[in-house]
């Protein structure tokens, strides 16, 4: 059964259902198992449950991509971009034509793309991945595209555009009842609001970023908490709390 990237609702009674599925040794609840821990920011605890995932043989293509998938974003989210790419790489071989996740897979790839420089690859992946989005009803993976896109745009110098797309990321975001991704997306767009002059942007920066620790303290998301705790109190010079 294919699961969700990441839960709607009560975390901790997702986190209780994985484990005991975990127990009957479910591939792909060892992978979302470690999901959460990347999003907590637990790396080492993520790492270790993705490793138990590849000693399961695997039941399907669609299932190792899922591991894979995984190994990736952690890869991302510990600074090893070029990791995630050979992670996703790997992933892409095993999905079959048509499959929900390439969304997803996309949106890791234009990520990771963005991470080691590589711009037009980067532009080109978020772009399919959006699409792949919108046919799938994937807002999760369009919100990390969108995201994407908008700090590729940010880079560029394209001002406008990145405001867009940061504001199109929450917005899919928030269809997708991801409070990761949320959390994440409004960071995103406080740290490019914060770093823009004049008072307007400055209170709309403050108020973004507190929603985003709002989103991320729910579920207990550390690394991202002290992330946004950073900026509000040294970029911004107020305290998020």
């Amino acid at each position: 059964m294919r699961l969700a990237w990441l839960p709607e609702g009560d975390w901790s009674a997702a986190e209780a259902d994985l484990r005991e599925r975990v127990a009957s040794n479910d591939r792909l609840a060892m992978a979302a198992l470690a999901r959460l821990a990347v999003a907590r920011g637990r790396f080492a605890d993520a790492a270790h449950q993705l490793q138990e995932a590849t000693f399961e043989p695997a039941q399907s293509g669609s299932e190792q991509a899922s591991v894979m998938m995984s190994s990736a974003w952690l890869a991302l989210e510990d600074a090893r971009p070029m990791q995630a790419l050979e992670d996703l790489k790997a992933a892409a071989r095993d999905l079959s034509d048509g499959a929900p996740e390439w969304a997803r897979l996309d949106a890791l790839m234009a990520e990771a793309f963005l991470r080691v420089g590589a711009q037009p690859e980067c532009e080109a992946a978020a772009s399919r991945a959006l699409s792949r989005a919108q046919v799938a009803g994937e807002f999760s993976a369009a919100s990390r595209a969108s995201r994407v896109r908008a700090e590729l745009a940010a880079t560029r110098g394209n001002v406008d555009g990145a405001d867009r797309d940061f504001r199109s990321a929450v917005e899919h975001a928030e269809r997708a009842s991801d409070r990761f991704e949320l959390g994440q997306s409004l960071l995103s767009l406080g740290v490019f609001l914060g770093r823009r002059k004049g008072d307007r942007n400055q209170e709309s920066a403050r108020q973004a970023l507190s929603l985003a620790r709002t989103w991320l303290a729910s579920i207990g998301a550390e690394a991202k908490l002290r992330e946004v705790d950073l900026y509000l109190e040294r970029v911004l010079g107020k305290s998020g709390r």
